[in-house]
């Protein structure tokens, strides 16, 4: 899972299925997932998404603020996932 800061870009909000794709990424519908900082992974499974809440694979993730973008486009740690899109979910508090 990738981990960034915010840098105040708020586009919409996205929800859906959270999911690990062929390269090991965590998706939500698909998308690669891009979390906030502070945000961790556990052994368990455990999604810790700093400032918006806790959940598994499998659990939906309820609407929450993001911004999207284009896999090829973002940062080279990211383009190793199987997406060809990317999301940044934000805590809105």
């Amino acid at each position: 899972m990738a981990v960034e800061k915010h840098d105040g870009a708020l586009e919409a909000s996205v929800s859906g299925l959270l999911a690990a794709d062929a390269a090991g990424c965590v998706t939500v519908d698909g998308m690669t997932l891009i979390a906030p900082a502070g945000s961790r992974l556990d052994p368990d499974g455990t999604i810790h998404l700093e400032g918006i809440g806790d959940y598994a694979l499998g659990d939906h993730l309820p609407p929450t603020a993001s911004s999207t973008g284009n896999a090829a486009e973002a940062k080279p740690e990211y383009q190793g996932c199987a997406g060809k899109q990317v999301v940044s979910v934000y805590a809105t508090e």
